[in-house]
């Protein structure tokens, strides 16, 4: 995998994770039930991607 491929994914999934945790601060913030959804559903939802597309650069073998 070239190098800079490498890097953008990992750029990439690194956004992702830190999308979903300012999602999560930002529902913390909130005083409504509904916050909770937007917890759970968007910010993990954000951090799951992030973190498998992480795992799915780390393993792949050349950039595919």
């Amino acid at each position: 995998m070239n190098e800079t491929t490498l890097e953008r994914r990992l750029r990439a999934s690194g956004g992702l994770v830190m999308l979903g945790l300012m999602i999560e601060i930002a529902s913390l913030t909130w005083r409504h039930p509904t916050a909770f959804i937007l917890f759970v559903v968007g910010g993990g939802a954000f951090m799951a991607a992030g973190m498998f597309w992480f795992l799915y650069t780390i393993v792949s073998r050349g950039g595919e």
